[in-house]
């Protein structure tokens, strides 16, 4: 799929969904993606109270998140802390760090805080760069025929019932990469604010593929998915099964892969 996805040319730099993606000319391919959190955390000012951890480890699950899905191991994670590196700003950036490790990374944590300005809010955001083998990049691997699963349900925590990272049905980062390890498997893409929807209509696209919607699916498609609390899964119908046993997370059927558009 290099030459379909535009990553044929050495570094040149590909836009592929959430993605920026380019093939160094020798064999790999770069991966990288962001995220952000303002007005999530324990200052005054905070819109969403919770611990200064929450806001670093949101960002980074859903970067790392993206990177991990398209097959890569994260290989540099750089933070933009929007307040000071005290006490409260250190916690931010631990958060960070709890999400690499669940993603059993060792990668550095690098990048810059602010000193100069008085904030009053708490704002972090978080870019991941990772490498993978081009012969085993997952990104558009899906097939005519596949069956797009929802692993987790949709949850932003604002406009619905709070949630917590650990619940029966929100998606984690080990989620993603024990999915990864069924060969059953062929894509994997984190579910992000634009819902379920948004999501299908771009793996297929990436996959040069349509799709067809279940006619009522069992969970919303068009609401936001916050900090990736759910993600999707394309596989044949025959290994759905299989699939079943490689996470701990529901699996709806959303969709299914078409190679043409259908009236």
């Amino acid at each position: 799929m290099i030459a379909p996805l535009g990553l044929d040319v050495p570094m040149r730099v590909t836009q592929l969904r959430d993605l920026s993606v380019w093939n160094d000319g020798n064999g790999q391919i770069y991966v990288t993606a962001s995220d952000a959190n303002a007005g999530v955390g324990s200052r005054p000012d905070d819109f969403l109270q919770c611990p200064p951890e929450d806001p670093g480890y949101s960002a980074a699950k859903v970067a790392l998140m993206e990177v991990c899905a398209a097959g890569a191991e994260p290989l540099l994670v750089m933070n933009t802390l929007c307040l000071k590196y005290d006490d409260y700003g250190s916690r931010v950036v631990d958060g960070i760090r709890k999400a690499l490790a669940e993603a059993g990374s060792t990668a550095p944590v690098s990048g810059s805080d602010e000193t100069n300005m008085t904030t009053l809010q708490t704002g972090v955001g978080v870019t991941v760069i990772g490498v993978v083998p081009s012969s085993r990049l997952r990104l558009g691997t899906s097939r005519p025929g596949d069956v797009v699963l929802c692993a987790g349900y949709p949850r932003s925590g604002l406009s619905d019932a709070p949630y917590t990272e650990g619940d029966a049905d929100v998606a984690a980062l080990s989620d993603v990469i024990d999915v990864l390890r069924c060969a059953a498997v062929h894509e994997v893409l984190p579910v992000g604010s634009k819902g379920v929807r948004t999501e299908v209509a771009q793996l297929a696209a990436t996959a040069g593929l349509a799709f067809v919607l279940e006619p009522e699916p069992a969970v919303p498609m068009d609401v936001s998915a916050g900090a990736s609390t759910c993600f999707l899964i394309t596989c044949g119908p025959a290994d759905l099964p299989v699939v079943a046993t490689a996470t701990r997370l529901p699996l709806v059927p959303v969709a299914t892969l078409v190679c043409e558009p259908v009236a």
